[in-house]
This record gives structure tokens, C-alpha cells and sequence, in this order.
């Protein structure tokens, strides 16, 4: 499950891997992506923008947002990101409901995390492996030193200034 920044949709990964998303304040379903084959979803994002200010919108579509850019309110479309066992980075059209860009970490992703547009991906082979979210393609950044055992899980620290 992923919530929105603003806790305003619930992301939910299925068993017979379709994903729903619910409208949190009335818990109302209000898209289904249904299940694809080869399609194991392990962990499930929204991509949004870090520390921008909530901005009120007279748009009723909530698959968009809006925030503020330069003192000019944008429109944007909500992006929903998935990992899984089968190594896929999936990002999916909310409009299509159909993939619209793939990366492919050649084993197994167990766990990962979003940090702005870069997810941080803890792999079957021991690496992490960090992909940038990009409009068009997810590609990969950085690999970080391997260990010689699985990488399970990882955890993102953010430093303090003391």
C-alpha cells in the first residue's frame, strides 16, 4: 500500500496482482489496473514532488494534482511506481492503465524506496541499484557495491545538520 503525499489516495497491490486506487476521505474505489501476467508486485509508489506546498485545485480529477512552480500553479499527473520478485520497475499510465515505461534489474527486486524521482532498488544479486524516474524511460543511475548475499531490505536516512 502507498499513500499520496498529502494522504488524499490509497495505492493497494492485489494478490491477483491488479492494483486499486482509493479516494481516501470517502473510500471510494475509483480506478482499477487490472492484473498483469509475469507482474509480481513486492513494493508500490507515488512519485511526487519533495516539499512543495499543497495548493488547492478546482480540478476534479484527483489522478492530477497541482503545485506551485516559479508563482505559477501547475497541473501535474500522478505517478504510481511498482516493484516486484520478477526484477521489473514499472511505471503506469493512470489514464491507460498500461505500463508506460519499464526497467528491468535482472533479478529480483525485494524491497525499495522513493526518494524525489530516484528509487532506491535492494536486489536479488546483492547490489542497489538506483533508477531516476525520468518522463519517457526509468534509467538506471548507480549500482552500489555488491555483497556477496541477497539485499533484503534497505532504509533511506536523511541527515540532520547539527
Amino acid at each position: 500500500m502507498s499513500l499520496t503525499e498529502y494522504r488524499s489516495l490509497l495505492a493497494v497491490a492485489r494478490e491477483n496482482k491488479s492494483i486499486e486506487i482509493w479516494k481516501t476521505d470517502t473510500f471510494a474505489q475509483i480506478l482499477v489496473i487490472p492484473g498483469h501476467k509475469n507482474i509480481d508486485i513486492r513494493n508500490i509508489h507515488w512519485i511526487e514532488p519533495e516539499a512543495q506546498k499543497k495548493v488547492s485545485s478546482d480540478s476534479s480529477n484527483v489522478l492530477y494534482y497541482a503545485r506551485n512552480k516559479k508563482d505559477k500553479v501547475l497541473i501535474k499527473k500522478r505517478r504510481l511506481v511498482t516493484t516486484g520478485l520478477n526484477g521489473m520497475v514499472i511505471e503506469w499510465d493512470l489514464n491507460t492503465c498500461l505500463p508506460k515505461s519499464k526497467y528491468n534489474a535482472h533479478g529480483a527486486v525485494w524491497d525499495s524506496k522513493v526518494k524525489g524521482k530516484f528509487v532506491y532498488l535492494a536486489s536479488e544479486d546483492g547490489s542497489i541499484k538506483i533508477v531516476k524516474i525520468k518522463k519517457t524511460k526509468i534509467e538506471i543511475i548507480k549500482v552500489l557495491t555488491k555483497s556477496s548475499t541477497s539485499c533484503l531490505s534497505l532504509a533511506l536516512v536523511q541527515e540532520t545538520a547539527t
